[in-house]
């Protein structure tokens, strides 16, 4: 095996070195060849990831959160030889490694990682952008990408609950055109989920698309919602039946399109912002092999 690691000394709070360290003895015990890289930018860990794409490098490791896996998949998108990924979860929510089933403990996961275990993913793309948990919009993920950073250091995903209740539960409804097969509706929603998978962590919140690579998303449609709304729904989401919810409406497909007369309406990819509308999402099934 020839092993290239991709690392940014931010991550994870700067504890990052330490768990490159591990993994890079780990891989040389093996037998393994291995160079390490520190990436500087998004656009050298995008460049970094591309140029991994060749026919030497057999696996890529990456160390960081939602937002270093989008990077990742730009940069592997351009490739037509991608290397087998393996993960370092190190971020806040680390969504796509939990939806996965890997260990967000970073030196748990290294020490048990079979290097010959993988199978394939499919992620979603958002006009040209990738993701690989989700496609969001309207007022929670505008919250969402607003709240504070240290707040999320000491909270971490709670400081995201903090945020959403401090501001109350008055979401903007927006005017939407709903494009699926063939079909196409409008109609006044506060927000659309796009996710890959029902799973966060070990919660399970709905039935639908889980298989990582069975060519399928998740959408899900909210209608106009109160607080007694919002809670129902989220004893819905614990007991795994979103879907059930009156003001929810869901349907699993491999392409979809979202416009709006709007002028501006948030829109997020793993937490970060996403495009403007009109956005076209759809599967790019077996992306990429991965160490699970």
């Amino acid at each position: 095996m020839k092993g290239r690691i991709l690392w940014n000394p931010k991550a994870g709070e700067g504890k990052a070195a330490e768990y490159v360290q591990i993994l890079k003895e780990r891989l040389e015990k093996s037998g393994s060849q291995v160079g390490v890289l520190e990436t500087k930018s998004q656009e050298d860990l995008i460049q970094k990831a591309h140029e991994s794409c060749d026919n030497e490098t057999t696996h890529l490791f990456l160390f960081g959160g939602d937002g270093t896996l989008n990077d990742a998949f730009q940069g592997l998108a351009r490739g037509k030889k991608r290397p087998i990924l393996g993960i370092v979860p190190m971020g806040t929510g680390n969504l796509i490694a939990g939806g996965l089933g890997i260990s967000t403990n970073p030196e748990e996961w290294i020490e048990s990682m079979d290097f010959e275990q993988w199978r394939w993913i499919d992620i979603g793309k958002a006009n040209e952008e990738y993701f690989g948990y989700s496609f969001s919009l309207g007022d929670i993920p505008r919250l969402i990408q607003d709240t504070d950073r240290g707040l999320k250091k000491t909270m971490g995903q709670w400081a995201y609950v903090k945020e959403i209740l401090a501001n109350g539960m008055d979401f903007a409804m927006h005017s939407l055109r709903i494009e699926n097969k063939g079909k196409s509706w409008e109609k006044n929603y506060s927000h659309v989920v796009v996710s890959m998978t029902t799973q966060v962590k070990e919660l399970h919140f709905a039935q639908g698309a889980n298989e990582a690579n069975d060519g399928l998303f998740n959408v899900y449609l909210f209608e106009e919602m109160g607080s007694m709304d919002l809670l129902q729904m989220v004893r819905k989401g614990y007991e795994g039946g979103l879907e059930e919810h009156e003001k929810v409406k869901f349907f699993m497909t491999n392409s979809l399109k979202i416009s709006s007369e709007e002028i501006e309406i948030p829109t997020d990819i793993d937490g970060d912002p996403g495009p403007s509308l009109p956005v076209e999402i759809s599967i790019v099934p077996s992306f990429v092999q991965i160490l699970y």
